[in-house]
């Protein structure tokens, strides 16, 4: 049986804090990367980010802090597979 999901109570919730900044900011970087539109990843960042009262995208990660800058989708594919950068 299905229960119904809550949303958070306030606004310091992590689902804000946290995801905005290194799940879906992240995720449009990565796509940035590789020339993939998010449109609508980027209106989340950008909203929330102004609700929240911080910059989303500097206070998130991206392909520079995971150390995949520059890699082409191949090697990106390989590193994920092996844990080793060729």
């Amino acid at each position: 049986m299905l229960t119904r999901l809550k949303a958070p109570g306030s606004l310091e919730s992590r689902w804000l804090t946290e995801d905005i900044p290194y799940g879906i900011a992240a995720w449009s970087k990565l796509g940035s990367q590789f020339s993939v539109e998010t449109q609508v990843i980027n209106s989340l960042v950008t909203i929330g980010s102004s609700v929240m009262g911080f910059d989303g995208w500097t206070e998130g990660r991206g392909p520079r802090e995971f150390g995949i800058t520059g890699m082409s989708k191949q090697n990106l594919s390989d590193y994920l597979s092996t844990g080793q950068i060729h």
